[in-house]
């Protein structure tokens, strides 16, 4: 086993690919367009730091809990802040769905998926956004008290009737 090659699958993974095996024949399939992200991968040369960026993906069964919770209709304003590869935001309408992710390759991946993918610190992109919305369900990053201070933010973006749906420790 190279090295080198695993450190390849272990990228493929990291983007989202699901790896198949069929005898010698590896490949991986992605529920997107991974070319973008793949390139933002091979032009910085790394992959974001998760630990960092406090990038902890939604597990399948708490997102489609959040979307019961959230009661999305059709027509309505979503967003995902900390989107990350879009776990939750795979729960609402990709038309209707605003992301916002730090990491430069997640934008990519989110977009990639059809959703409006903003690059940048949801807490310092909130209170400079003007736009409201119905819904917003999201997955924050705990440390340092930002699961708060993102659900403050958050609630600030929401529209009267609206809907918030946090993940919280």
């Amino acid at each position: 086993s190279n090295p080198r090659v695993e450190e390849a699958y272990q990228v493929l993974e990291a983007l989202g690919g699901v790896r198949h095996n069929i005898n010698l024949f590896v490949w991986y399939e992605f529920d997107y367009d991974p070319q973008p992200a793949i390139a933002q991968v091979a032009i910085s040369g790394m992959l974001p730091d998760d630990k960092s960026h406090q990038y902890y993906p939604t597990r399948e069964r708490l997102a489609d809990f959040a979307k019961e919770l959230a009661d999305i209709r059709e027509g309505h304003k979503c967003l995902e802040p900390s989107a990350g590869n879009g776990a939750l935001a795979a729960k609402m309408p990709a038309e209707t769905t605003t992301c916002i992710e730090i990491s430069a390759m997640r934008c990519k991946v989110l977009a990639s998926k059809g959703y409006k993918a903003v690059e940048a610190d949801f807490l310092a992109w909130a209170p400079k956004c003007t736009e409201r919305f119905d819904r917003i369900v999201l997955n924050p990053p705990f440390a340092n008290n930002r699961a708060t201070l993102h659900l403050q933010a958050a609630a600030g973006l929401l529209k009267d009737d609206g809907r918030l749906v946090a993940i919280l420790p």
